[in-house]
C-alpha cells in the first residue's frame, strides 16, 4: 500500500500499532468487540444474535486493516476507504441508513479505549505513552471530524431526497408510499407505513431485499414478476397499477393495489426509480364480490319480476337491453325503435310518442304506463327514463320497464315512491324512527335496521331494545336525554356510539322532535339517525396526524438542543484545548506540527459555525412573529450595516421605494442582508459593484404559473448585480445547503446563506428564483404575499 499526500507521519503510534498487530491481534479484536457491546452502541443491537467468535471470523480484516494503516502511516487512506464504503453503502453487516451519529462517536470511543488498554503492555515510559496518546488523539480527531462531516453530508443529501419525495407524495392520494429502484429490484424508500400496518418491525425489512417476495401470496408471484418486467416499458406520465396479496404478521393475507409512475430516469431515458402508493383494498374486494352477487340476484329478480332496462340510441335509432330481461316482455335487444313501438297498443302509441318527445325536448321527465302486446298477450307496462346529452344534444334515452298488469296503478306508484325514499336513505346512510308514547310502539325504517346490522323489519323494536345497542358508556346519558326532552320538548341534536347486532361499533348523528297534541302534551317522538362513522374516523385521523406533527416538532426541538449543546461542546473543547496546547508548546512545535494544530482548531471552529447555521435554518419555520413591516426601513437598516463594505468596494446601490408587508421583520432583515452581502462578495475583480433593487406586483396569471395563490396580492422584488454571475444550470443548485460554486479560499462563506434565503421566503408563503449570466451578473427574484388574504 502507498501513502496519500495528506497522510500525517507519526513517530510513536506506528510501532505501537505493529506491536499489537504482531503479538495481540486476536485479543485486540475480541477486546474491542466486547467493549463495543458494553458501551451499548445502537448499531451493535444489530449484532446481538451474533456470537463474538462469528464476528471475529467475519470482521478480522477490518480490525487488522486499521492497525496496519496506523503502523504504515497511511491512516488517511484507511479513513478514505471507510468513508467511500459508507457513502456507497458497502459496509459489513449494516446498511448506510442504519448508521447514526451516535454510532460514529461511540465506535471511535470504543476503539480508543481498546488501544489505550494495550499501552501498558507496550511500554512503561511516560513520555512515550504521552506521545502515543497525542498521535492517537490526532488520528481519532481526524476520523471523528471526517466521519461527522460525511454523516452530515449524507444526512443532508437524504433530507433533500426525502423532501423531493414528499413533494411528489403531497400531490398523490393518501396511502402507503414507497420509492422502488427498478434497475436493482429493491425499494430505495421502503413503504414503512405499509409494513407497520402489516405488523412488521423495521428490522424485518431494512436490508432485506427479498422481504416483499417472501410475504407475497404464492398465487401472485408469477403475476408480480410479469408486472415488474412490464414496468421497464412504462412511459412518461403513465400510471400503472397492480393488485396483489401480502401476508401480515398474523399470517393473514390482505389485498392491496399499487399505483406506480416514473420518478427518475436513467441517462439513456429508461425508467430508473418508480414512485408508488399502495392501498388496502381488502374491504373493496370483499364488497365488490358482494356487489357482483347482488347484481346477479338483481338480474334474477328482474327476470322473475319481469323488469327490464333498455337504452335507445337516438342517433342510430337502435334499442339495446342492459340486463337481457326485456325478452321476458316480448322485446328483443338490437331492435329498431320502430320495431319496439310495433308492440305498443295502437291506442297508446300517441301517448308514448308524446312522452318521449317531451322528455327529449326537456319539457318533462319520462314516466308513463301503457299497454303492450307481450307474447301475444296484452300487458300493462310502467316505464320511467331520462335523456342523456352529449355536447348539449340528446344522445341516448335510458329507461326502466316494469310489468304492472297485476297491480293497481296507485299501489304501484306508492311502492315506487317508497323505494326511491329508501334508496335515498341508503345512499346517505340515514334512517328514521318514531315512538308512539301512548302505545310505547317504536317504528324503524329499513335503513335504520341496516345501520344497526339487523335484517330489515326482522323484529319489533322497543325503547329498551334500542337502548341495549347504545355503547355502555353512553347508555344512561342517552336515556336521561330522552326523559329530559319529554319534559322540555325542544329540538335535540346529538351524537352517540352504538354496538350493532354484528358487533360493529358505529357513531351516529341523531336529531329528534317531540310532537304535541292539541292540549300541548307529548304524544309522539320522531327523529333520524345518520351513520357518520366514516366522517368521524377521518376527523380522528386528522387529529392523530396533528398529534404526530406536534411530536415531530418536539423531536426537532430535541435535535436543536442536542446540536447546540451536546455536539458543540466537544468542538469547543477541541478548539479550547488545541489553543492551549499551541500556547504551551509554541516554542517546542515545529512548523508542520503548528500547521496541523492550527488546521484542527480552525476545522473545529468551522464545524461549530456550520452547526449554528444549520440550527438557524431549522428555526426559521418555528418563528411565527409576523407583523406589519416596512421593507423600506429594513433595506435602509441593512445598507447602514453594510456601509463599510459598500464603501470599501465603491459599490453603488440603487433601489425603488419598497412598501409595507405583513412579515417577520428579523427574517426580512436577514434575507436582505444575505442577498446584498452575496452581491458584494461575488463582485468582479476590478469592477465596482452596481446593485439594483426594483419591485412590482405580478398579475394573477403570473402567480398561477408560479404555483402561487392567484387570489392573494403579491409583491415581487428583484436584486440585480453586475458581479461574476453563474451558469444557468446552477440556478437551482445554489440554493442547496452547503452548496458552493467557487473555492472557499477565493470566496469566504459557509454555503448556507442562499439556503436560508429560500427557507425565509418559503416560510412567508412565497418563492425565490435566481438567474445568472457568467461574468455578467445575477438576478435574484422574490415573490411574496403582501398580507394573508389581501387581494
Amino acid at each position: 500500500m502507498t501513502q496519500r499526500k495528506d497522510d500525517i507521519i507519526f513517530s510513536a503510534a506506528p510501532d505501537f500499532a505493529r506491536f499489537i498487530y504482531n503479538n495481540h491481534l486476536a485479543e485486540y479484536i475480541r477486546y474491542e468487540i466486547r467493549t463495543s457491546r458494553n458501551m451499548n452502541i445502537p448499531l451493535w443491537e444489530k449484532y446481538s444474535d451474533i456470537s463474538d467468535e462469528d464476528l471475529i471470523a467475519g470482521s478480522s480484516k477490518y480490525f487488522a486493516d486499521f492497525l496496519l494503516s496506523v503502523a504504515e502511516n497511511r491512516t488517511s487512506q484507511n479513513l478514505a476507504d471507510g468513508l467511500k464504503n459508507y457513502r456507497e453503502d458497502l459496509m459489513l453487516h449494516v446498511t448506510r441508513d442504519q448508521l447514526t451519529s451516535e454510532d460514529l462517536l461511540l465506535t471511535h470511543a470504543a476503539r480508543r479505549r481498546t488501544l489505550f488498554h494495550f499501552l501498558e503492555r507496550y511500554t512503561q515510559d511516560p513520555n512515550l505513552i504521552l506521545q502515543i496518546v497525542r498521535e492517537l488523539e490526532i488520528i481519532f480527531t481526524n476520523f471523528g471530524v471526517s466521519s461527522t462531516n460525511t454523516y452530515v453530508e449524507i444526512l443532508n443529501k437524504r433530507v433533500e431526497e426525502e423532501k423531493s419525495i414528499n413533494e411528489k407524495l403531497f400531490n398523490t392520494s393518501p396511502g402507503f408510499f414507497y420509492l422502488y429502484d427498478l434497475a436493482n429490484s429493491r425499494q430505495v424508500v421502503p413503504a414503512e407505513r405499509l409494513f407497520k400496518y402489516l405488523g412488521y418491525s423495521r428490522y424485518d425489512y431494512v436490508g432485506h431485499s427479498a422481504f416483499i417476495h417472501e410475504i407475497l401470496h404464492p398465487d401472485d408471484k408469477i403475476r408480480a414478476i410479469d408486472y415488474v418486467a412490464s414496468l421497464h416499458n412504462i412511459m412518461e406520465g403513465e400510471v400503472r397499477f397492480f393488485e396483489y396479496r401480502l401476508k401480515n404478521v398474523h399470517g393473514e393475507y390482505l389485498w392491496l393495489r399499487s399505483y406506480e409512475s416514473v420518478f427518475k430516469w436513467t441517462p439513456g431515458n429508461k425508467p430508473s426509480q418508480l414512485l408508488g402508493v399502495a392501498f388496502d383494498i381488502t374491504q373493496e374486494r370483499f364488497f365488490g364480490e358482494q356487489i357482483r352477487l347482488k347484481e346477479e340476484e338483481l338480474f334474477e329478480a328482474q327476470r322473475i319480476a319481469k323488469i327490464g332496462a333498455y337504452t335507445w340510441d337516438l342517433q342510430n335509432n337502435i334499442v339495446s337491453s342492459y340486463s337481457g330481461t326485456l325478452e321476458n316482455l316480448g322485446l328483443k335487444s338490437g331492435e329498431s325503435f320502430n320495431e319496439v313501438m310495433s308492440h305498443v297498443h295502437p291506442s297508446d302509441k300517441r301517448l308514448v310518442m308524446e312522452a318521449f318527445g317531451k322528455a327529449i325536448d326537456g319539457k318533462r321527465e319520462y314516466e308513463i304506463e301503457y299497454r303492450c302486446t307481450v307474447n301475444g298477450r296484452e300487458r300493462m307496462l310502467w316505464s320511467k327514463g331520462k335523456v342523456i346529452h352529449e355536447d348539449g344534444k340528446p344522445r341516448f334515452f335510458r329507461a326502466t320497464v316494469m310489468d304492472v298488469t297485476e297491480q293497481q296503478q296507485m299501489l304501484g306508484k306508492l311502492r315506487r315512491s317508497e323505494e326511491l325514499y329508501k334508496q335515498a336513505q341508503a345512499l346517505n346512510r340515514i334512517g328514521n324512527w318514531s315512538w308512539d308514547l301512548h302505545s310505547d310502539r317504536v317504528q324503524w325504517s329499513d335503513e335504520l335496521f341496516n345501520i344497526f346490522d339487523l335484517p330489515t323489519q326482522s323484529e319489533q323494536i322497543t325503547v329498551d331494545r334500542y337502548l341495549s345497542f347504545i355503547h355502555p358508556d353512553d347508555r344512561q346519558i342517552r336515556a336521561n336525554k330522552l326523559a329530559e326532552q319529554l319534559r322540555n320538548p325542544v329540538h335535540n341534536a346529538y351524537y352517540l356510539r352504538i354496538i350493532t347486532a354484528a358487533g360493529n361499533e358505529k357513531i351516529l348523528y341523531g336529531q329528534s322532535e317531540v310532537l304535541l297534541d292539541e292540549t300541548g302534551k307529548p304524544y309522539k317522538m320522531i327523529g333520524t339517525c345518520q351513520d357518520v362513522t366514516a366522517q368521524k374516523t377521518l376527523e380522528k385521523t386528522l387529529y392523530d396526524r396533528t398529534i404526530q406533527l406536534q411530536k415531530s416538532n418536539a423531536s426537532l426541538n430535541v435535535f436543536s438542543y442536542i446540536s447546540s449543546h451536546d455536539l458543540k461542546e466537544p468542538l469547543r473543547k477541541i478548539s479550547l484545548f488545541g489553543d492551549r496546547l499551541r500556547m504551551l508548546n509554541k516554542d517546542k512545535l515545529d512548523e508542520q506540527s503548528k500547521n496541523i494544530l492550527n488546521t484542527m482548531i480552525q476545522s473545529s471552529l468551522r464545524l461549530q459555525q456550520m452547526i449554528d447555521e444549520i440550527l438557524s435554518v431549522s428555526r426559521i419555520n418555528s418563528d411565527e412573529h409576523f407583523t406589519t413591516t416596512s421593507l423600506q426601513g429594513i433595506l435602509e437598516d441593512v445598507l447602514n450595516i453594510l456601509e463599510p463594505e459598500i464603501g470599501e468596494k465603491n459599490a453603488i446601490v440603487r433601489y425603488d421605494p419598497l412598501p409595507e408587508i405583513y412579515a417577520n421583520p428579523i427574517q426580512m432583515q436577514q434575507l436582505f442582508n444575505n442577498l446584498l452581502s452575496n452581491s458584494l462578495k461575488f463582485a468582479r475583480p476590478g469592477v465596482a459593484p452596481v446593485i439594483t433593487i426594483t419591485c412590482d406586483y405580478p398579475e394573477p396569471a403570473e402567480l398561477s404559473e408560479m404555483g402561487l395563490d392567484d387570489i392573494v396580492r403579491h409583491l415581487r422584488i428583484r436584486f440585480a448585480d453586475n458581479g461574476i454571475g453563474f451558469q444557468k444550470e446552477y440556478a437551482e443548485k445554489i440554493f442547496a445547503i452547503f452548496q458552493r460554486l467557487h473555492d472557499k479560499s477565493a470566496y469566504k462563506g459557509s454555503g448556507i446563506g442562499l439556503a436560508i434565503c429560500r427557507e425565509i421566503v418559503a416560510h412567508h408563503g412565497g418563492l425565490i428564483t435566481a438567474d445568472g449570466v457568467l461574468h455578467e451578473g445575477a438576478v435574484f427574484t422574490i415573490v411574496i404575499p403582501l398580507s394573508p388574504g389581501v387581494v
